[in-house]
């Protein structure tokens, strides 16, 4: 860029200008004793005037190497000289770079008579308490903030309301954020007082806090399409609506859990934070805390907020607390965000829930609620898309037309759903909502189920094993534990979730376990190579806040037990397609390999069956296929059945 001005012309008009603006004289001779020194450097280096240049002779002098060094106070009043330079260099003349006199004056002899009276008497307070430097800068943030409102037409204390900060905060003379972070704290404690006096609201302190933290989203200016829904919240009485002390304590538990559970201390602020800004929007607009309010509160969150990461964190904190508002605890661990696959009205979402506290006496699993959950979700849409409003419309042909027209990938799935469906149908008739008998309408269908078992080849064991000898991180650790527990003693999935400490006896080298899916008792010797890796992931991965009974768990808070999403099928399956190309079905192909290893080292029907819990050894006889070394041994002869053809081959 070509400047407009030489130095020594520069020098002269900056001058000029001080003496323009008032500026003292100490003022005027830094800026002419900067420009001389720097136009001296320019010269003895040769080196044309730039801005960048100003600022590395600056800071050459600022470093503490340097066998010149300024003192602070100077290099401030030296850098605000070039700035001015720079300022006449580019264009001229002092456009920006000074200030007349009434701009620089403080803003505290600025306020009128009401905003100064106000302000000394709070000061009055704090004389004792504060050294004057501290005072000084604690009057100026109050005038500061006090002349904004003498700007936009307020003229007594009684005007000042939650709306007027929001107003002003909101338009062109809203300070910088960095202004505003130095002088937050100063503001903040004069409204308290204020506050304690009984002159001003609580929710003009909460208004500013709230407008003036960028990291605080959505308390005021609420979108208009948004504030209509929330003025009907007010408006009216919701029986569920609660007090916000109520609120507090709930989450108050809430972060108590979070902390038992080991949570980490991002996660605990940002559930904290969360809370406390709902808090602050319900205290600015008077609003009790009801979950309504919350679901209104984040459906507008979602639509001011860039990208899903805030929104999340908030809305996992707000339903967490109404969890806790509504059972007293935590249970839930994901809260999905996804619609329903099966949305049902509201009035069937109550009879289904009733049904699986029903179903929860019989101590069903968690996978068999989620099944009658499913068929029973199901069955209901099928009833919304026929248009029948109440369960006395179900007759038998239409249990018919929803099985004929319902879609399955197989028929042992289609007889699942079926089956579920008909206890539901005699828990109505138990209930008189339908016909006792209404249950028999529904089809059943049956189809043999043989296939050959497969099981995993040599090059997808040697993986695993190699995995176990490899394995250093604690996910490593529990995945190669856990697979040889499957691989080299046969226990199920479900089994080795819920292995505990007490189960497994060193000094015997046995693990003891009640099979869950049968109720067998099982005692079997443990593998030197399973006990090995057991205590690896013990000692060596196994979080040391986990203090549940159980000995798989969770590498991330909470630190309990693992659930049946575990993870250990997939990694599985990518580790023995490293190794095979051949894909292995669930983590249950590792329960048939034990048995075909077993089968193929000889030992008999009965040891297998034994050790796989089986209590019917006709069991083991779909493992026979697998052992093709003896199947070649009872190969029968073609001798006295030969083939004779047309063509005599």
């Amino acid at each position: 860029m070509q400047m407009k001005k030489s130095m020594e012309d520069a020098i002269e008009i900056g001058v000029r200008a001080y003496q323009k603006f008032e500026y003292s004289a100490r003022e005027k001779n830094i800026y002419r004793y900067t420009c001389q020194q720097f136009s001296g450097y320019l010269r003895q280096n040769h080196l044309r005037y730039s801005k960048r240049q100003a600022e590395q002779w600056v800071r050459a002098h600022k470093d503490f190497n340097s066998p010149v060094k300024w003192r602070r106070k100077y290099v401030v009043s030296m850098m605000r000289a070039l700035e001015v330079m720079d300022n006449i260099m580019r264009g001229g003349n002092v456009t920006w770079s000074l200030r007349s006199l009434e701009e620089r004056m403080p803003a505290y002899e600025k306020l009128p008579s009401w905003s100064k009276e106000m302000l000394d008497t709070y000061l009055g307070t704090l004389s004792a308490l504060y050294a004057p430097n501290t005072l000084r800068l604690n009057r100026e943030a109050c005038a500061r903030f006090l002349l904004l409102f003498e700007k936009a037409g307020i003229h007594q204390c009684s005007e000042i309301t939650a709306e007027a900060v929001s107003s002003i905060f909101s338009a062109d003379t809203r300070p910088s954020l960095a202004a505003q972070k130095a002088s937050r704290h100063y503001v903040e404690t004069f409204l308290s007082y204020w506050i304690d006096q009984k002159q001003l609201p609580e929710q003009v302190r909460l208004t500013y806090m709230a407008v003036t933290n960028p990291k605080t989203p959505l308390i005021t200016n609420i979108d208009e399409r948004f504030r209509l829904g929330f003025d009907g919240l007010r408006d009216s009485t919701d029986p569920a609506a609660i007090s916000l002390m109520e609120y507090t304590e709930a989450g108050a538990r809430l972060l108590h859990i979070i902390k038992e559970r080991h949570y980490s201390a991002g996660r605990l602020y940002t559930i904290k934070r969360a809370l406390h800004t709902f808090r602050t929007f319900l205290q600015v607009n008077a609003m009790p805390y009801s979950h309504s309010a919350a679901l209104e509160w984040l459906a507008h969150l979602k639509t001011v907020t860039p990208g899903r990461g805030v929104y999340n964190e908030y809305r996992r904190a707000l339903l967490s607390v109404h969890e806790v508002l509504t059972t007293g605890d935590l249970t839930t661990r994901v809260f999905s965000s996804r619609p329903s696959k099966y949305p049902i009205l509201d009035w069937q979402a109550s009879l289904l829930k009733t049904y699986l506290i029903f179903r929860g006496q019989e101590e069903c699993a968690v996978s068999t609620q989620r099944t009658i959950r499913a068929s029973c979700s199901r069955f209901f849409c099928f009833l919304n898309r026929e248009g029948v409003e109440t369960l006395r419309e179900i007759t038998p042909e239409l249990l018919k037309q929803y099985h004929l027209q319902g879609q399955h990938s197989t028929a042992r799935s289609r007889n699942l759903y079926a089956s579920q469906l008909r206890l539901f149908l005699r828990y109505l008739g138990s209930q008189g909502l339908v016909p006792e008998m209404l249950e028999k309408a529904v089809s059943c269908q049956s189809a043999p189920n043989t296939k050959v078992v497969s099981v995993l080849s040599p090059e997808q064991t040697g993986a695993i094993y190699s995995r176990n000898e490899t394995a250093n991180l604690p996910m490593e650790l529990r995945d190669a534990a856990f697979l040889l527990l499957g691989l080299r003693m046969g226990f199920r999935h479900a089994d080795i979730l819920c292995l505990k400490y007490s189960d497994i006896s060193w000094s015997e080298r046995t693990i003891s376990i009640v099979q869950k899916k049968t109720g067998v008792f099982l005692k079997l010797p443990m593998p030197v190579d399973v006990g090995n890796s057991l205590y690896r992931y013990i000692q060596y991965g196994r979080p040391k806040q986990a203090d549940c009974a159980y000995v798989f768990v969770r590498h991330q808070a909470p630190f309990d037990e693992l659930t049946q999403n575990s993870g250990v099928g997939k990694r599985l399956k990518d580790l023995t397609l490293q190794a095979s190309a051949s894909e292995p079905v669930g983590f249950h192909i590792t329960r048939r390999t034990f048995a075909s290893n077993l089968l193929k080292s000889g030992s008999t029907v009965p040891v297998i069956a034994s050790a796989l819990g089986h209590a019917d050894f006709a069991n083991v006889d779909k493992y026979l296929s697998t052992d093709e070394a003896r199947l070649r041994q009872c190969a029968i002869g073609l001798n006295g059945i030969e083939y004779a053809g047309r063509y005599k081959l």
